[in-house]
């Protein structure tokens, strides 16, 4: 009899299973709002473009000591890829893209002749823009002018003789 009258003391203490489905139906309804308000997919793009920022900024002063280091043998001049600041030492690595984005690191500018393109072989740049596309929708491309040598957000790309950033 005494151990009958122990166990309905301790069958009555503890929750029943529909408070336990709506105490985790809350939770889940507030995880939801929390996700919600937080959008990761919009944070992952944001952090992806400030490394694009990132590797831009380090282009262009790549771009600036190539520059001023051409100037000792002649006119100075801009290369015409990223790549190039990679082979002449002014650059260590080009900046690796993202898996599964289109993103690039482009080039575009004039030469001492108008309207030559810097990609033309054997022109000599004078001035550049690098540019890409950023990943957030709808903000446009990051591009840094060396005529102006700043870098701004441009609705669109420059063109292929573009000494500024539109």
């Amino acid at each position: 009899m005494k151990i009958k009258s122990l166990f309905n003391k301790f069958s009555s203490k503890g929750f029943t299973l529909i408070e336990l489905l709506v105490v985790i139906a809350i939770v889940g309804i507030l995880a939801a709002a929390v996700l919600t308000a937080i959008n990761p997919l919009k944070r992952i793009q944001q952090a992806n473009d400030a490394g694009l920022k990132s590797d831009i900024g380090q282009i262009a002063q790549a771009m600036q000591t190539y520059y001023t280091s051409s100037s000792t043998t002649a006119a100075p001049f801009y290369p015409r890829a990223v790549s190039d600041l990679v082979t002449s030492g002014d650059l260590k690595n080009e900046p690796k893209i993202p898996p599964a984005k289109t993103v690039s690191y482009n080039v575009t500018g004039s030469t001492s002749v108008p309207d030559t393109a810097c990609t033309t072989a054997g022109a000599n740049c004078v001035n550049v823009t690098v540019y890409a596309q950023l990943n957030e929708t709808g903000v446009g491309y990051w591009c840094w002018a060396s005529a102006t040598g700043a870098s701004k957000i441009s609705a669109s790309a420059p063109a292929v003789t573009g000494t500024v950033c539109p």
